[in-house]
């Protein structure tokens, strides 16, 4: 082997090396990264319940890279808009998106799932589905 061949050996080596050593710090660093939610992923209601908007809120745990990162947290709903706190649930089925940013750009989101039933369905079936 010439000494080109020794040359590229030795680079490659290094780059496994340090694809190996950078993939276990990747590790290390983001092992207890987690996004949760503190409430259900579904909810159930039936047509006409009202319910205050703070029973529909959460606490969040964002953490990425061993730092805090719930201040990126946006919430987009598809809830009917209300003036007040309290929503007036009509039938349908509803979703509320959490979306948090990590420090290297990646977007993590969890989806809520609200279904509001008729209330006759839940009346005629005789059992609580909630």
């Amino acid at each position: 082997m010439g000494e080109s061949g020794k040359y590229l050996l030795t680079l490659l080596r290094g780059a496994l090396r340090a694809t190996a050593a950078g993939a276990g710090t990747a590790y290390l660093m983001t092992r207890n990264d987690t996004f949760t939610l503190d409430t259900n992923a579904s909810l159930l209601f039936t047509d006409g319940d009202t319910v205050d908007k703070s029973a529909l809120t959460c606490q969040i745990t964002a953490i990425s890279f061993g730092k805090d990162i719930a201040d990126t947290l946006t919430v987009v709903t598809t809830l009917p808009e209300t003036d007040g706190d309290t929503l007036h649930l009509t039938e349908g089925v509803y979703y509320t998106t959490y979306t948090v940013k990590t420090p290297l750009g990646r977007t993590i989101k969890r989806i809520q799932t609200i279904t509001v039933l008729p209330a006759n369905d839940v009346e005629a079936g005789g059992e609580s589905l909630g």
